[in-house]
C-alpha cells in the first residue's frame, strides 16, 4: 500500500531541513514556522487548486525549495508536477526528493522560466517567484490562450498588479490563513486570452 500523501509531505519536510543545512532553499528565520509558512501555504493553496479540476500536467516555476510543486505532486498523484529551476544544485535537491518519495508524477526541468520552448496551452503556477505581472511576462511566449497560471500570494495582490494585462484575465478565486496573526494568503488565476 502506497504512503498516504501526509507521510510523504512529512518525508519532504524531513529532506527540506536536511538540504537547507549546505543550500539556502528557506531563510533561517522561517525554518521553526516551516510548517506554517511553507508546509501549510502549499498544502491550503494546493486544496484550492485541486477544486478547480484535475489537469494533466503542472508547471511549478522557479520551484527552487520544492513548494509548491513537491506539495502538489503528493496531492495530485495522477497530474504531472514539472518543476523548473535553473539553479543546477536546488534542481538536484527537487530531484532527490522525487526519487526519495517515489513521486514518479514529479519531474525536474534544470531550465530557465524563459528557455520553456513548445508553445502551448499550459497550467502554471509560483510561489515566491515575481510580481504577477512579471511571471506572467515570463511565460508569455510560451503559452497558447486558455494557459492557467496560479499565483500564491499574500491578499495584497493587487498592488502588484500597475494595469491589468491584456493578455491575461487575472482574478482571486480562494483565501486561507496560516495562522492567527498572518495577513491572509490567497490564490490568484489568471487565465490567457
Amino acid at each position: 500500500m502506497p504512503n498516504p500523501p501526509t507521510d510523504k509531505i512529512s518525508q519532504f519536510k524531513e529532506l527540506l531541513l536536511k538540504w537547507n543545512q549546505k543550500i539556502n532553499l528557506i531563510s533561517k528565520s522561517s525554518i521553526t514556522q516551516i510548517d506554517t509558512v511553507h508546509i501549510g501555504d502549499a498544502v491550503k493553496g494546493a486544496e484550492i487548486i485541486i477544486k478547480e479540476g484535475s489537469f494533466q500536467e503542472i508547471y511549478d516555476l522557479g520551484s527552487g525549495n520544492g513548494i509548491p510543486g513537491v506539495v502538489l505532486a503528493c496531492l495530485m498523484d495522477k497530474t504531472a508536477i514539472i518543476c523548473v529551476e535553473s539553479d543546477q544544485r536546488k534542481a538536484a535537491f527537487l530531484s532527490t526528493v522525487a526519487v526519495s518519495l517515489g513521486l514518479k508524477n514529479l519531474f525536474v526541468k534544470n531550465i530557465r522560466i524563459e528557455d520553456i520552448n513548445e508553445r502551448k496551452q499550459r497550467v502554471y503556477c509560483a510561489r515566491g517567484l515575481s510580481s504577477i505581472k512579471e511571471s506572467l511576462k515570463l511565460v508569455e511566449s510560451s503559452s497558447l490562450p486558455g494557459s492557467i497560471f496560479y499565483h500564491f500570494k499574500s491578499s495584497k495582490w493587487k498592488e502588484e498588479m500597475d494595469l491589468q494585462c491584456s493578455t491575461w484575465n487575472t482574478q482571486e478565486i480562494g483565501e486561507y490563513a496560516l495562522g492567527d496573526d498572518a495577513i491572509p494568503r490567497v490564490i490568484v488565476k489568471s487565465v490567457m486570452l
